[in-house]
């Protein structure tokens, strides 16, 4: 069976590096929220504020991982999962979804945010979504939640790799 992986977390958490790296080191295709976003509104970076844009965007995310679902492919998810398509992708796929949550400390966030090379969210944006990820942890499995503020992306993405190895039903995995 094809596995769901969703790499999700406040803005400055190191989603997409960390996904970038599991894609690699599993051989597993990766859809990235934000690439959606730009396909769909160029230059749009604060999607929140326009809620019917902010639907289609998940629609569309929706749609590309199922694609990948339905063709008997796994893939890897990263994007900023809030409320309830948390709940679509847990109806939709059912046992064959896992959520992975990177949640750092709030000052870790902001140092990473600030130090971007691309956009910023901004230090009211990051605190804002880390609190509500923070209120989101107790449904999350505690095996689910990464504080990943003293550690390297990679070394992040091979923990992650390690608890997943099982689930994938792969002991193969090269996690080095």
């Amino acid at each position: 069976m094809p596995k769901i992986i969703v790499i999700t977390g406040p803005c400055g958490a190191g989603k997409t590096t960390v996904t970038e790296l599991l894609s690699e080191k599993l051989g597993i295709p990766l859809i990235k929220g934000d690439d959606i976003n730009q396909e769909l509104f160029p230059g749009l970076i604060d999607i929140e504020k326009y809620p019917k844009k902010l639907a289609a965007l998940k629609g569309e995310l929706l749609r590309r991982t199922n694609e990948h679902y339905l063709n008997g492919n796994s893939v890897i998810v990263d994007y900023i999962m809030l409320g309830t398509i948390i709940d679509t992708f847990k109806k939709t796929f059912g046992n064959d979804v896992v959520f992975k949550l990177l949640l750092p400390s709030e000052d870790i966030l902001i140092q990473r945010d600030k130090e971007r090379d691309c956009w910023t969210s901004g230090e009211e944006q990051v605190i804002s979504l880390r609190a509500q990820f923070h209120e989101l942890k107790e449904s999350f499995e505690p095996e689910c939640i990464v504080d990943n503020g003293n550690e390297n992306a990679e070394e992040t993405a091979r923990k992650i790799a390690g608890s997943l190895s099982v689930w994938l039903h792969d002991s193969q995995l090269d996690l080095n």
